[in-house]
């Protein structure tokens, strides 16, 4: 497949601003203060840290796919945990997503309808766009790109004229070390799922200007997060804002607004997006799968693992108390951040190889 590194980036356009774009913007005002502006800003300068470390590891091994190349690096047992770590948790994220489905459409559109059939047919939709291959998600993502930039534009420009700008005041005034580290930190939860990138090789090459480009990608993504953001408190409130849990404008249209007789196309925009957010992540965990069963049972792997997947949405969507427990909880971001940490691990092992550090050792 022939890919070049702007395609890979509106990948990832698309990939994130299924999430990030989102649940990060109530996540981030649950403190219900003003000044988040200053932690997205910090987690997006150490999501294009890792994103260097990511594409830099890529390259240094001749673009190999990170299952052949890591266990040169850090030896098959230490590889085989990050794997089966990474394997756990894409088949987690994607319980993640399907549970957001079922609450969204569960609430707004299906109500009487039992989270099992929901479940199913969300998880039969993941099916068959993973069944498609790698290809078809860059070639869906080139056509969502599209769509949410002119989604994302109209959006602002109905929102920009209810805000209250007198409210920007209180950014520049009110300052707290602490919030700023844990907005950061979260911040850089959602933003720097770089890991999979390491997934891509063979499918398509990080070349030249890849690092660029995808930066690139970031810093879009990091202004719209930062937009969302603004007019969200300053239309809401810190306090109210904060208590958005689903794609925020459509909760808060009027049925007689302008913006609700677009709502279909706002949703199959972002359940499109959602698909690909979640096929992508079962497709890593396909390939982390054939490493331990040495290329063996392929066909078997999509549907098992997204059986594993229905079965972790379908208890939450069960135990919905437990659901945003794990769903908010500082150990979950704490995992996140040790899956993104990934890339580091091993180019720190390509500059300081353990066959070199014994033999310094031996003399």
């Amino acid at each position: 497949m022939r890919t070049s590194p702007w395609q890979l980036a509106r990948l990832f356009i698309v990939y994130f601003n299924s999430q990030a774009a989102i649940f990060l913007v109530p996540t981030l005002l649950n403190d219900k203060d003003y000044q988040g502006w200053m932690g997205i800003i910090a987690g997006y300068l150490g999501s294009l840290a890792l994103l260097w470390f990511t594409v830099y590891v890529v390259r240094a091994n001749g673009n190999k796919p990170w299952i052949q190349f890591g266990r040169k690096l850090l030896g098959r047992w230490i590889h085989g945990f990050f794997v089966l770590l990474v394997l756990a948790w894409c088949v987690y994220y994607t319980a993640f997503d399907m549970q957001t489905f079922v609450l969204f459409f569960s609430s707004n559109y299906l109500r009487d309808t039992p989270p099992w059939f929901i479940l199913t047919i969300i998880g039969l939709v993941i099916l068959y766009t993973v069944t498609r291959g790698f290809p078809t998600l860059v070639y869906m993502a080139e056509g969502l790109f599209l769509l949410i930039i002119g989604t994302m534009a109209y959006m602002a420009f109905l929102f920009t004229q209810q805000a209250d700008y007198q409210m920007m005041r209180a950014m520049v005034t009110s300052f707290d070390g602490m919030k700023l580290m844990k907005h950061g930190v979260i911040t850089l939860s959602w933003f720097a799922e770089w890991i999979l990138l390491l997934f891509v090789a063979p499918d398509l090459k990080l070349e030249k200007g890849t690092f660029k480009r995808i930066a690139i990608a970031e810093t879009g993504l990091c202004l719209v997060v930062l937009y969302s953001w603004l007019l969200i408190l300053m239309i809401f409130g810190p306090y109210l804002g904060a208590e958005f849990d689903y794609p925020y404008v459509i909760r808060s249209m009027n049925t007689e607004s302008i913006m609700s007789k677009t709502a279909p196309l706002l949703i199959g925009v972002w359940s499109a997006s959602m698909f690909i957010h979640s096929a992508f992540l079962i497709y890593c965990a396909i390939r982390s799968v054939l490493h331990f069963t040495r290329g063996k049972g392929e066909r078997l792997m999509a549907p098992v693992l997204i059986g594993i997947a229905w079965l972790i949405a379908y208890y939450y969507a069960n135990h919905l108390a437990i659901y945003r427990m794990h769903f908010y909880s500082t150990v979950t971001v704490i995992l996140w951040i040790v899956v993104e940490l990934i890339p580091v691990y091993y180019t720190f092992a390509f500059w300081f190889p353990l066959r070199r550090r014994k033999t310094s050792a031996a003399a």
